[in-house]
């Protein structure tokens, strides 16, 4: 293995080009047509600031930030509207996650380890596959990552402490302004922060750390304050929370059916006159109101929901309503290239991730945090396969550290 790797440098840069041909091909294969129904949303977004000038930010709906969309928008920006463009840009961001998961990598187990990291990166399936998609996979694996590597670093450096603390609030800004649930991680990252005596040792490096991480969501949430008169990251929570409870059964066919279940049910007859804040709260209201007149029902569900997140592979049971690029229709193909990378790089990450924690390695309690997080924030709200992609820079980074410790412990009893 050090032969193979000795040459680090060159190694990793032929990663990093052979992840980003993958990449770069998908993406022209997948051309300019839309592929997922979310693209539109966040394409919409980039459009509208596109053709209405910066000053339209304070124009854009309420019930979604505009990260994904602003990254689209900077395509837009550089070649026109091209889904093409916007589609080459997401691969080139995706492959310079590669890096990012190498230094990543680097800091927990060391350069062998971490280029070994680089290479799955380069060719998880997963990865080349949301790279080519317009949506917040892609953007929220690069911020989560960068996120985790530069609050590591700010964490344990006696020196560039307010260089790291900058990057790492930033990182964790942009990762909330892609994908609003993590702005409910804020507090145990602070907390945890805290808890590492941060405050005694850089005190203005924090502070600078939580004021860049909440200065853009702030801004977001004022101008919704400003146009619905709700300070709120927002207005889609309480759509998904109710839908995934009071109309379990049709969201686990296809989201678009739990939405028409809505659509056609006297709760939503109720919000026609309503804006976009008020619906979410009368959305959550009911969604509260269903959970403790079903409390049994409420656990079965959030114990599938936990099942969908950690899955294997995708379900068979079902048709695949929107047509997927490339894979087609067709369930074997996903099956068989799940099966290929989910159960071994779940297993020994999640495996290795405990087991550190179980010795108080002080670098595992903050992935380790952010995974327990997520799974319990898709748990109770909605869960979907897709949304587990951001916890795949962690569970390859701590895959390859379980490898090389099962390694070292072997050739010690050897």
């Amino acid at each position: 293995m050090r032969n193979f790797f000795k040459n680090r440098t060159g190694t990793l840069v032929a990663l990093i080009i052979l992840g980003a041909a993958a990449r770069l091909a998908f993406a022209f294969y997948v051309g300019g047509q839309l592929k997922q129904p979310d693209e539109g949303i966040y394409i919409a977004q980039a459009e509208h600031i596109y053709q209405y000038g910066l000053p339209s930010y304070a124009d854009m709906r309420t019930d979604r930030p505009p990260g994904t969309g602003s990254v689209i928008l900077l395509a837009f920006l550089l070649s026109g509207v091209s889904l093409i463009k916007a589609r080459i840009l997401f691969a080139l961001l995706s492959s310079a996650s590669i890096f990012i998961i190498y230094k990543y990598a680097e800091d927990i187990s060391g350069r062998e380890t971490a280029l070994l990291a680089a290479a799955i990166a380069a060719l998880y399936p997963f990865f080349i596959y949301w790279s080519g998609i317009l949506t917040t996979e892609t953007i929220s694996v690069f911020f989560i990552t960068a996120a985790l590597f530069f609050t590591g670093r700010f964490a344990a450096a006696q020196d560039k402490t307010v260089l790291y603390g900058a990057l790492g609030g930033l990182c964790w800004g942009l990762l909330i302004m892609t994908r609003a649930q993590n702005l409910y991680f804020l507090p145990f990252l602070m907390g945890l922060l805290l808890w590492e005596k941060t405050h005694k040792t850089k005190p203005m490096a924090l502070l600078l750390f939580f004021v860049l991480a909440a200065a853009l969501p702030s801004l977001w949430m004022s101008k919704n304050y400003n146009d619905c008169g709700s300070f709120t990251i927002d207005t889609h929570g309480g759509l998904t929370l109710l839908i995934n409870t009071a109309f379990y059964d049709e969201s686990r066919i296809d989201w678009g059916v739990g939405n028409k279940a809505l659509e056609n049910s006297e709760i939503f007859k109720e919000t026609l006159k309503m804006t976009g804040a008020q619906k979410d709260r009368y959305y959550r209201e009911k969604a509260v109101e269903y959970i403790k007149a079903q409390p049994a029902r409420f656990l079965w569900t959030r114990l599938k929901n936990f099942a969908q997140f950690w899955r294997f592979y995708p379900r068979t049971d079902l048709k695949i309503v929107h047509g997927s690029p490339f894979l087609n229709q067709k369930h074997s193909y996903f099956t068989v290239i799940s099966l290929l990378t989910e159960p071994w790089l779940i297993l020994l990450g999640l495996y290795a991730l405990l087991r550190a924690a179980k010795a108080r390695e002080t670098r595992i309690l903050l992935p380790l945090l952010f995974v327990l997080f997520t799974t319990a924030l898709h748990t109770l709200v909605f869960s979907q396969m897709r949304y587990r992609l951001v916890l795949m820079p962690i569970l390859i980074v701590f895959a390859v550290f379980g490898f090389e410790k099962h390694k070292l412990e072997k050739r010690a009893s050897d």
